[in-house]
Protein backbone atom coordinates (compact mmCIF):
# COMPACT_ATOMS: atom_id res chain seq x y z
CA UNK A 1 0.00 0.00 0.00
CA UNK A 2 2.81 2.42 0.82
CA UNK A 3 4.53 1.71 -2.55
CA UNK A 4 1.29 2.48 -4.43
CA UNK A 5 1.03 5.86 -2.69
CA UNK A 6 4.54 6.73 -3.75
CA UNK A 7 3.72 5.82 -7.36
CA UNK A 8 0.64 7.97 -7.36
CA UNK A 9 2.32 11.06 -5.87
CA UNK A 10 5.89 11.09 -7.19
CA UNK A 11 5.95 8.68 -10.11
CA UNK A 12 7.66 5.35 -10.73
CA UNK A 13 11.25 6.66 -10.65
CA UNK A 14 10.82 8.17 -7.20
CA UNK A 15 9.22 4.99 -5.95
CA UNK A 16 12.01 2.83 -7.38
CA UNK A 17 14.79 4.94 -5.87
CA UNK A 18 13.23 5.06 -2.43
CA UNK A 19 12.38 1.36 -2.43
CA UNK A 20 15.97 0.46 -3.23
CA UNK A 21 17.33 2.82 -0.59
CA UNK A 22 14.97 1.66 2.13
CA UNK A 23 15.68 -1.99 1.35
CA UNK A 24 19.41 -1.33 1.71
CA UNK A 25 18.88 0.43 5.04
CA UNK A 26 16.58 -2.27 6.39
CA UNK A 27 18.98 -5.00 5.34
CA UNK A 28 21.73 -3.09 7.11
CA UNK A 29 19.70 -2.97 10.32
CA UNK A 30 18.92 -6.67 10.03
CA UNK A 31 22.56 -7.45 9.46
CA UNK A 32 23.70 -5.46 12.49
CA UNK A 33 20.98 -7.04 14.63
CA UNK A 34 22.08 -10.45 13.41
CA UNK A 35 25.68 -9.76 14.35
CA UNK A 36 24.56 -8.60 17.78
CA UNK A 37 22.59 -11.83 18.17
CA UNK A 38 25.62 -13.91 17.24
CA UNK A 39 27.71 -12.05 19.81
CA UNK A 40 25.38 -13.06 22.68
CA UNK A 41 22.94 -15.96 22.28
CA UNK A 42 20.94 -15.22 25.44
CA UNK A 43 20.37 -12.37 27.89
CA UNK A 44 22.70 -13.81 30.54
CA UNK A 45 26.13 -15.39 30.53
CA UNK A 46 25.13 -17.85 33.29
CA UNK A 47 22.69 -18.44 36.15
CA UNK A 48 23.99 -18.49 39.72
CA UNK A 49 21.36 -19.88 42.10
CA UNK A 50 21.05 -19.89 45.89
CA UNK A 51 18.09 -21.78 47.29
CA UNK A 52 16.50 -24.90 48.69
CA UNK A 53 14.81 -28.07 47.40
CA UNK A 54 12.73 -26.11 44.87
CA UNK A 55 15.97 -25.18 43.08
CA UNK A 56 18.29 -28.11 43.92
CA UNK A 57 19.26 -29.75 40.61
CA UNK A 58 21.45 -32.45 42.14
CA UNK A 59 23.62 -31.10 44.96
CA UNK A 60 21.96 -33.15 47.66
CA UNK A 61 22.32 -36.37 45.70
CA UNK A 62 26.05 -35.75 45.42
CA UNK A 63 26.42 -34.60 49.03
CA UNK A 64 24.32 -37.31 50.66
CA UNK A 65 26.03 -39.93 48.55
CA UNK A 66 29.38 -38.80 49.89
CA UNK A 67 28.07 -38.91 53.45
CA UNK A 68 26.32 -42.27 53.20
CA UNK A 69 26.24 -44.05 49.82
CA UNK A 70 23.64 -46.47 51.19
CA UNK A 71 21.07 -43.64 51.22
CA UNK A 72 21.01 -43.25 47.44
CA UNK A 73 19.01 -46.46 46.84
CA UNK A 74 16.70 -45.31 49.63
CA UNK A 75 16.16 -42.04 47.83
CA UNK A 76 15.43 -43.84 44.59
CA UNK A 77 12.85 -46.12 46.16
CA UNK A 78 11.19 -43.92 48.80
CA UNK A 79 7.40 -44.02 48.70
CA UNK A 80 5.10 -41.04 49.10
CA UNK A 81 2.43 -42.39 51.42
CA UNK A 82 -0.02 -39.50 51.76
CA UNK A 83 -0.41 -35.71 51.85
CA UNK A 84 1.85 -35.38 54.87
CA UNK A 85 4.89 -37.10 53.33
CA UNK A 86 7.71 -35.14 51.74
CA UNK A 87 11.15 -36.31 50.73
CA UNK A 88 14.00 -35.27 52.99
CA UNK A 89 16.39 -36.82 50.51
CA UNK A 90 16.04 -36.66 46.71
CA UNK A 91 13.83 -39.02 44.76
CA UNK A 92 14.97 -41.27 41.94
CA UNK A 93 15.08 -38.25 39.62
CA UNK A 94 17.90 -36.87 41.74
CA UNK A 95 15.62 -33.95 42.61
CA UNK A 96 12.80 -33.29 45.05
CA UNK A 97 10.29 -33.87 42.27
CA UNK A 98 9.53 -36.37 39.53
CA UNK A 99 11.55 -34.47 36.94
CA UNK A 100 13.61 -31.33 36.25
CA UNK A 101 13.23 -28.33 38.55
CA UNK A 102 12.31 -24.83 37.41
CA UNK A 103 15.97 -23.71 37.30
CA UNK A 104 16.84 -26.36 34.71
CA UNK A 105 13.88 -25.39 32.55
CA UNK A 106 14.70 -21.70 32.71
CA UNK A 107 18.37 -22.36 31.99
CA UNK A 108 17.42 -24.13 28.76
CA UNK A 109 15.39 -21.09 27.71
CA UNK A 110 18.40 -18.82 28.30
CA UNK A 111 20.94 -21.16 26.75
CA UNK A 112 22.90 -21.58 30.00
CA UNK A 113 23.36 -24.32 32.61
CA UNK A 114 21.78 -25.02 35.99
CA UNK A 115 24.18 -27.83 36.87
CA UNK A 116 24.80 -28.37 40.61
CA UNK A 117 27.79 -26.63 42.12
CA UNK A 118 29.16 -29.89 43.52
CA UNK A 119 29.47 -31.05 39.92
CA UNK A 120 31.24 -27.86 38.86
CA UNK A 121 28.10 -25.88 38.00
CA UNK A 122 26.68 -22.60 39.30
CA UNK A 123 23.54 -23.88 41.05
CA UNK A 124 24.44 -23.71 44.75
CA UNK A 125 20.97 -24.68 46.02
CA UNK A 126 20.68 -27.52 48.54
CA UNK A 127 17.41 -29.18 49.46
CA UNK A 128 16.29 -28.40 53.00
CA UNK A 129 18.24 -25.14 53.24
CA UNK A 130 17.02 -22.25 55.35
CA UNK A 131 18.29 -18.76 54.63
CA UNK A 132 20.90 -18.82 57.43
CA UNK A 133 20.17 -21.46 60.07
CA UNK A 134 22.56 -24.40 59.62
CA UNK A 135 21.09 -27.80 58.90
CA UNK A 136 21.29 -30.74 61.27
CA UNK A 137 20.99 -33.67 58.86
CA UNK A 138 24.68 -34.11 58.05
CA UNK A 139 27.31 -36.26 59.71
CA UNK A 140 28.90 -35.02 62.96
CA UNK A 141 30.49 -31.63 62.48
CA UNK A 142 28.90 -30.95 59.09
CA UNK A 143 26.03 -28.38 59.16
CA UNK A 144 24.04 -29.95 56.34
CA UNK A 145 22.04 -28.99 54.38
CA UNK A 146 24.07 -25.87 53.75
CA UNK A 147 22.13 -22.67 54.38
CA UNK A 148 21.72 -20.08 51.65
CA UNK A 149 24.22 -17.75 53.30
CA UNK A 150 26.67 -20.65 53.38
CA UNK A 151 25.93 -21.23 49.70
CA UNK A 152 26.81 -17.61 49.03
CA UNK A 153 30.07 -18.16 50.86
CA UNK A 154 30.79 -21.14 48.62
CA UNK A 155 30.22 -18.96 45.56
CA UNK A 156 32.45 -16.20 46.89
CA UNK A 157 35.20 -18.74 47.47
CA UNK A 158 34.78 -19.88 43.87
CA UNK A 159 35.26 -16.34 42.52
CA UNK A 160 38.05 -15.44 44.94
CA UNK A 161 40.76 -16.25 42.34
CA UNK A 162 39.08 -13.60 40.16
CA UNK A 163 39.50 -10.98 42.85
CA UNK A 164 36.04 -11.72 44.21
CA UNK A 165 34.38 -10.06 41.23
CA UNK A 166 30.96 -11.39 40.25
CA UNK A 167 30.18 -11.76 36.55
CA UNK A 168 28.17 -8.64 35.70
CA UNK A 169 26.39 -10.45 32.85
CA UNK A 170 25.13 -13.37 34.95
CA UNK A 171 21.67 -13.74 36.48
CA UNK A 172 21.80 -14.28 40.26
CA UNK A 173 18.80 -15.95 41.91
CA UNK A 174 18.02 -15.77 45.63
CA UNK A 175 15.07 -18.11 46.21
CA UNK A 176 14.30 -19.35 49.70
CA UNK A 177 12.05 -19.02 52.71
CA UNK A 178 9.93 -22.16 52.56
CA UNK A 179 12.07 -24.04 55.06
CA UNK A 180 12.09 -20.98 57.34
CA UNK A 181 8.30 -21.21 57.38
CA UNK A 182 8.40 -24.93 58.11
CA UNK A 183 10.90 -24.46 60.95
CA UNK A 184 8.82 -21.65 62.45
CA UNK A 185 5.66 -23.75 62.38
CA UNK A 186 7.44 -26.64 64.06
CA UNK A 187 8.53 -24.32 66.87
CA UNK A 188 4.97 -23.06 67.31
CA UNK A 189 3.58 -26.60 67.37
CA UNK A 190 6.18 -27.32 70.04
CA UNK A 191 4.62 -24.65 72.27
CA UNK A 192 6.43 -21.42 71.34
CA UNK A 193 4.50 -18.14 71.27
CA UNK A 194 3.09 -17.69 67.78
CA UNK A 195 3.38 -13.90 67.65
CA UNK A 196 6.97 -13.84 68.81
CA UNK A 197 7.87 -16.65 66.40
CA UNK A 198 6.20 -14.83 63.51
CA UNK A 199 8.17 -11.67 64.27
CA UNK A 200 11.57 -13.30 64.71
CA UNK A 201 11.18 -15.63 61.72
CA UNK A 202 10.13 -12.76 59.44
CA UNK A 203 12.88 -10.42 60.64
CA UNK A 204 15.62 -13.02 60.25
CA UNK A 205 14.42 -14.06 56.80
CA UNK A 206 14.29 -10.46 55.56
CA UNK A 207 17.70 -9.61 57.00
CA UNK A 208 19.28 -12.74 55.51
CA UNK A 209 17.84 -12.12 52.06
CA UNK A 210 18.75 -8.43 51.93
CA UNK A 211 22.21 -9.25 53.24
CA UNK A 212 22.74 -11.67 50.36
CA UNK A 213 21.61 -9.06 47.84
CA UNK A 214 23.96 -6.50 49.34
CA UNK A 215 26.88 -8.93 49.13
CA UNK A 216 26.12 -9.78 45.51
CA UNK A 217 25.74 -6.13 44.52
CA UNK A 218 28.95 -5.33 46.33
CA UNK A 219 30.74 -8.01 44.32
CA UNK A 220 29.50 -6.50 41.06
CA UNK A 221 26.28 -8.40 40.28
CA UNK A 222 24.01 -6.41 37.96
CA UNK A 223 21.07 -8.80 37.49
CA UNK A 224 19.45 -10.27 40.61
CA UNK A 225 16.17 -12.16 40.82
CA UNK A 226 14.78 -12.42 44.35
CA UNK A 227 11.76 -14.50 45.33
CA UNK A 228 9.45 -13.90 48.20
CA UNK A 229 8.19 -16.86 50.24
CA UNK A 230 5.63 -19.24 48.70
CA UNK A 231 2.25 -19.54 50.41
CA UNK A 232 3.05 -22.57 52.54
CA UNK A 233 -0.59 -22.73 53.64
CA UNK A 234 -1.58 -24.02 50.19
CA UNK A 235 0.66 -27.09 50.31
CA UNK A 236 -0.85 -30.53 50.87
CA UNK A 237 1.19 -30.67 54.08
CA UNK A 238 -0.56 -27.65 55.59
CA UNK A 239 -3.99 -28.52 54.19
CA UNK A 240 -3.85 -32.06 55.54
CA UNK A 241 -2.78 -30.72 58.94
CA UNK A 242 -6.16 -28.98 59.20
CA UNK A 243 -7.59 -32.34 60.27
CA UNK A 244 -5.61 -32.05 63.50
CA UNK A 245 -5.70 -28.26 63.81
CA UNK A 246 -8.35 -26.38 61.80
CA UNK A 247 -6.07 -23.31 61.80
CA UNK A 248 -2.97 -25.09 60.45
CA UNK A 249 -3.09 -23.86 56.85
CA UNK A 250 -4.17 -20.35 57.91
CA UNK A 251 -1.23 -20.22 60.31
CA UNK A 252 1.16 -21.29 57.56
CA UNK A 253 -0.24 -18.68 55.16
CA UNK A 254 -0.01 -16.03 57.88
CA UNK A 255 3.65 -16.75 58.57
CA UNK A 256 4.47 -16.73 54.85
CA UNK A 257 2.71 -13.38 54.44
CA UNK A 258 4.45 -11.93 57.50
CA UNK A 259 7.83 -12.89 56.09
CA UNK A 260 7.00 -11.33 52.74
CA UNK A 261 5.87 -8.11 54.38
CA UNK A 262 9.17 -7.95 56.26
CA UNK A 263 11.13 -8.65 53.07
CA UNK A 264 9.33 -5.94 51.12
CA UNK A 265 10.09 -3.36 53.79
CA UNK A 266 13.72 -4.46 54.13
CA UNK A 267 14.29 -4.31 50.37
CA UNK A 268 12.90 -0.79 50.20
CA UNK A 269 14.94 0.37 53.19
CA UNK A 270 18.13 -1.01 51.68
CA UNK A 271 17.46 0.59 48.29
CA UNK A 272 16.79 -2.75 46.61
CA UNK A 273 13.21 -2.08 45.61
CA UNK A 274 11.73 -4.25 42.91
CA UNK A 275 12.84 -2.97 39.53
CA UNK A 276 15.57 -0.78 41.05
CA UNK A 277 19.27 -1.27 40.38
CA UNK A 278 18.90 -4.49 38.45
CA UNK A 279 16.81 -6.24 41.12
CA UNK A 280 13.78 -8.15 39.81
CA UNK A 281 11.22 -9.54 42.26
CA UNK A 282 9.26 -12.72 41.67
CA UNK A 283 6.05 -13.13 43.63
CA UNK A 284 6.09 -16.85 44.36
CA UNK A 285 3.38 -16.33 47.00
CA UNK A 286 0.81 -15.25 44.43
CA UNK A 287 2.17 -17.54 41.74
CA UNK A 288 1.07 -20.48 43.87
CA UNK A 289 -2.30 -18.90 44.47
CA UNK A 290 -2.76 -18.29 40.76
CA UNK A 291 -1.85 -21.89 39.98
CA UNK A 292 -5.01 -23.04 41.77
CA UNK A 293 -7.05 -21.74 38.83
CA UNK A 294 -4.71 -22.92 36.07
CA UNK A 295 -6.78 -25.10 33.67
CA UNK A 296 -3.68 -27.16 32.82
CA UNK A 297 -3.67 -28.57 36.35
CA UNK A 298 -6.15 -31.28 37.23
CA UNK A 299 -5.22 -31.37 40.92
CA UNK A 300 -3.76 -28.61 43.12
CA UNK A 301 -4.42 -29.84 46.66
CA UNK A 302 -2.99 -33.34 46.98
CA UNK A 303 0.40 -35.04 46.78
CA UNK A 304 -0.13 -36.86 43.51
CA UNK A 305 3.01 -38.93 43.88
CA UNK A 306 1.00 -40.86 46.50
CA UNK A 307 -0.94 -43.68 44.88
CA UNK A 308 -3.58 -43.47 47.60
CA UNK A 309 -4.67 -40.06 46.31
CA UNK A 310 -5.57 -41.40 42.86
CA UNK A 311 -4.41 -38.33 40.95
CA UNK A 312 -2.05 -38.06 37.99
CA UNK A 313 1.32 -36.37 38.69
CA UNK A 314 1.62 -35.58 34.98
CA UNK A 315 -1.15 -32.99 35.30
CA UNK A 316 -0.98 -32.11 39.00
CA UNK A 317 0.69 -29.31 40.93
CA UNK A 318 2.20 -31.23 43.85
CA UNK A 319 4.42 -34.30 43.79
CA UNK A 320 4.60 -34.74 47.55
CA UNK A 321 3.44 -32.77 50.59
CA UNK A 322 5.45 -29.63 49.76
CA UNK A 323 7.25 -30.11 46.42
CA UNK A 324 5.88 -29.41 42.93
CA UNK A 325 5.64 -31.93 40.13
CA UNK A 326 7.72 -31.62 36.98
CA UNK A 327 4.73 -29.82 35.43
CA UNK A 328 4.55 -27.48 38.41
CA UNK A 329 8.22 -26.65 37.93
CA UNK A 330 7.66 -25.99 34.23
CA UNK A 331 4.83 -23.58 35.02
CA UNK A 332 7.06 -21.92 37.61
CA UNK A 333 9.87 -21.51 35.08
CA UNK A 334 7.43 -20.02 32.57
CA UNK A 335 6.17 -17.50 35.11
CA UNK A 336 9.70 -16.47 36.11
CA UNK A 337 10.69 -16.13 32.46
CA UNK A 338 7.71 -13.87 31.85
CA UNK A 339 8.59 -11.73 34.88
CA UNK A 340 12.17 -11.32 33.69
CA UNK A 341 10.94 -10.41 30.20
CA UNK A 342 8.56 -7.79 31.60
CA UNK A 343 11.32 -6.30 33.72
CA UNK A 344 13.91 -6.30 30.94
CA UNK A 345 14.78 -3.15 28.97
CA UNK A 346 16.72 -3.02 25.71
CA UNK A 347 20.47 -2.91 26.16
CA UNK A 348 22.18 0.37 25.16
CA UNK A 349 23.76 -1.50 22.25
CA UNK A 350 20.31 -2.37 20.96
CA UNK A 351 19.28 1.28 21.10
CA UNK A 352 22.47 2.16 19.23
CA UNK A 353 21.75 -0.34 16.46
CA UNK A 354 18.21 0.97 16.12
CA UNK A 355 19.39 4.56 15.94
CA UNK A 356 22.04 3.72 13.33
CA UNK A 357 19.43 1.97 11.24
CA UNK A 358 16.98 4.85 11.43
CA UNK A 359 19.74 7.34 10.55
CA UNK A 360 20.55 5.16 7.55
CA UNK A 361 16.91 5.19 6.42
CA UNK A 362 16.75 8.99 6.72
CA UNK A 363 20.03 9.42 4.85
CA UNK A 364 18.89 7.15 2.03
CA UNK A 365 15.56 8.99 1.73
CA UNK A 366 17.36 12.34 1.47
CA UNK A 367 19.70 10.90 -1.16
CA UNK A 368 16.72 9.70 -3.15
CA UNK A 369 15.11 13.11 -3.03
CA UNK A 370 18.31 14.79 -4.21
CA UNK A 371 18.54 12.40 -7.15
CA UNK A 372 14.91 13.10 -8.03
CA UNK A 373 15.41 16.89 -7.94
CA UNK A 374 18.53 16.61 -10.10
CA UNK A 375 16.58 14.93 -12.83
Amino acid sequence: MLAVSFIDIQGKNMKKAMTQSVVVAVLGMAGMAGMAGMAQAGPYSSMVIFGDSLSDSGNNVLAIGSFDPAQIPLGASQVITDDSYFGKIPYGSGRYSNGPVWAENLAIRFGVSAAPSLAGGTNFAFGGAQTSAPGTDGPPGVPFPFSMTTQLGMYRSAIAPNGGHADANALYVVAGGGNNVRAGLEVIVGGADATATFDSTAANYAADTVGMLAALKGAGAQHILVWNTPDFGLTPSALSANALNPQASALATGLSAKMNEALSGALASAGFGCGVGGVVCFDSFNFLRGALADPRLTNTTHACGAAINGCDPASALFWDAIHPTALGHQLLADAIGQQLAISAVPEPSAYGLMAMGLIGVGWCVRCSRRRQHQR
